[in-house]
């Protein structure tokens, strides 16, 4: 028999395939885009020669990259004109409030840049000096905190926030601590929606100069403060009401208990901890968007991520009198929010 005739109907080469090719493709072609404007001049329908007039490209591999564009559902086409999708209008526009280009840039230059380096090392074992830059630099926190904000603005802490704003203790708050709160958007959020709530955003003293901007363009700097240092071995401050730590514990994932211990010492009685987390299924290998911990998981030689569950019962074990998780659905991915009491 001829084993070319042999075909296994349950295997799919073609998702294979398309996985490999399609990938990085998009990723490029979105990069691209984002880097010469092209988004920016596709708010109305426009032709590909107009879009090369208009930023100074060459017409013919124009009309070819929109194509692509409109091949990876980034842009529709119609009678040979060329507009942004909904959602690439709203997010990949350079003025639009919810722009995250900027965002994407920053992961492509600290993740997808590293992927060369995967087969040496799982081969060699970790090398954190293929980094970009690594967590000890302060120019990657600063980096970092400029683009972080972007995922909060477009919609990423609102069922977070929804859930927050109706807990039946959240009236009577006065003080809140953002740990380890980057941007400060979600402090900022959260402060926005309570009458008279104060906050505190603490972080690294190389983020927290950017911070301190981020809290002044949206207009509560009068009820916000920041504090700078480590949070791990410096004070965090006392008489919280709330202390919130969104995206942040993956840093301090080997000291949970002793951080813990401090973040109740600094609670009032009868405050909250609040944490918005990744939490990991399926035998720690769900959800596909967390493939992006990769990289430095490799390079460093530490896997940052959490299981699900795994902070829900630190906060048991360190103290906390009750603790009530749900999974939410954000525009990235399913995330964990445990609400712990005092």
């Amino acid at each position: 028999m001829n084993n070319l005739s042999k075909k296994n109907t349950n295997t799919n080469m073609g998702r294979l395939y398309k996985d490999f090719l399609n990938g990085p493709m998009k990723a490029g072609l979105m990069i691209c885009g984002i880097r010469l404007g092209i988004f920016d001049a596709l708010q109305t329908k426009v032709s590909a020669k107009e879009v090369a007039s208009m930023l100074a490209l060459n017409p013919g591999n124009t009309e070819i990259f929109l194509d692509s564009l409109c091949t990876i559902d980034l842009v529709e086409k119609s009678q040979s004109l060329y507009q942004n999708k909904i959602d690439t209008d709203a997010y990949l526009v350079k003025k639009k409030p919810e722009y995250i280009g900027s965002m994407l840039e920053f992961y492509k230059k600290h993740i997808l840049d590293i992927l060369d380096h995967l087969p040496e090392l799982v081969k060699n074992g970790p090398n954190p000096g293929i980094l970009a830059q690594d967590f000890s630099s302060p120019l990657f926190w600063a980096e970092s905190t400029k683009n972080s904000g972007a995922w909060i603005i477009a919609g990423g802490f609102d069922s977070a926030l929804e859930i927050i704003t109706h807990l039946p203790e959240f009236n009577s708050w006065g003080k809140m601590l953002d740990l380890g709160g980057g941007s400060g958007l979600c402090c900022v959020s959260i402060v926005k929606a309570h009458p008279d709530l104060k906050g505190v955003v603490f972080d690294q003293p190389a983020v927290i100069e950017t911070t301190i901007k981020i809290i002044e363009k949206h207009h509560v700097p009068d009820r916000i403060e920041t504090l700078a240092g480590n949070y791990l071995e410096d004070s965090i401050g006392q008489n919280y009401d709330l202390i919130f730590a969104s995206a942040t514990l993956n840093f301090a994932k080997q000291n949970l208990d002793p951080l813990f211990h401090k973040i109740l010492a600094a609670l009032n009685p009868g405050g909250l901890f609040i944490t918005f987390q990744d939490g990991m299924t399926h035998e720690n290998t769900k959800p596909d968007v967390m493939l992006a911990h990769t990289p430095h998981a490799l390079a460093a030689g530490k896997n940052m991520t959490f299981k699900q569950g795994q902070i829900a019962e630190a906060m048991i074990r360190t103290g906390f009198k009750s603790v009530q998780s749900r999974t939410l659905k954000t525009p990235l991915h399913d995330m964990e929010l445990d609400i712990a009491r005092k």
